[in-house]
């Protein structure tokens, strides 16, 4: 993304403020992802996140260097995951699914904040200033990294949120689960490189990631459609 935007031919003043309505998008979307982890963890009986100086709005502490660049480059990433132990939930498998599932519904919510904002509060501000550029910008990142977000942790590989939602309805010896839990990186790995050997050679049918995460950013644009 942010190549995208080095490449583009805009002026200096333009590159800057989308670059800056970029990485605050990214900020906010991420830190806001692992901070609802964090809470709902807290809310199910698991003090962990809170002991480590995890529920803090300090991206620093969130921030996974190559998640981040992720997200910067690609438009889809990863944060440094909120330590959650859900032997101390008050009700394993429903702690276990409402802290697995809390970061993509977060992510959702801003994308409608972010929706919300674009529509009502970007015609208020006078064109052809450097307001209305950057909130432009940023209300209109801010929609796509949430969607984004939330689409790519919904993937059911392991460590992503997808997984553990889906491990919140199985047993822990579950073949599938076992599965993911010692290849589950490499798996990931692989289908994003597939991923990018289709966009390179043009065959769409290979990309398993765009397809799953396609239908998912159907369903939550559907979402913000209805505000």
């Amino acid at each position: 993304m942010i190549l995208s935007i080095l490449r583009s031919g805009a002026g200096p003043q333009t590159v800057f403020l989308e670059v800056c309505a970029l990485l605050l998008s990214v900020i906010i979307a991420i830190v806001m992802h692992e901070l609802a982890h964090g809470f709902v963890a807290l809310k199910q009986g698991d003090y962990t996140a809170k002991i480590q100086g995890r529920l803090t709005f300090n991206p620093v502490k969130h921030f996974d260097p190559l998640g981040f660049l992720m997200m910067v480059l690609a438009g889809f990433g990863w944060a440094k995951p909120v330590p959650i132990n859900p032997n101390y939930f008050k009700k394993y498998r429903k702690g276990l699914f409402l802290v697995s599932i809390a970061g993509v519904v977060t992510n959702v919510i801003l994308a409608i904040i972010f929706a919300l904002l674009f529509k009502f509060i970007t015609p208020l501000i006078p064109t052809n200033t450097i307001f209305f550029e950057f909130f432009a910008y940023f209300f209109f990142y801010g929609i796509m990294l949430n969607v984004s977000l939330a689409e790519f942790n919904l993937l059911p590989i392991y460590p992503l949120d997808g997984f553990r939602i889906i491990e919140s309805f199985t047993r822990y010896d579950n073949k599938f689960c076992v599965f993911m839990r010692k290849y589950g990186v490499y798996v990931f790995i692989a289908l994003v490189g597939l991923s990018y050997i289709a966009s390179y050679l043009s065959i769409p049918y290979l990309d398993v990631i765009g397809a799953f995460t396609g239908l998912i950013k159907k369903a939550i644009f559907s979402i913000i459609g209805l505000f």
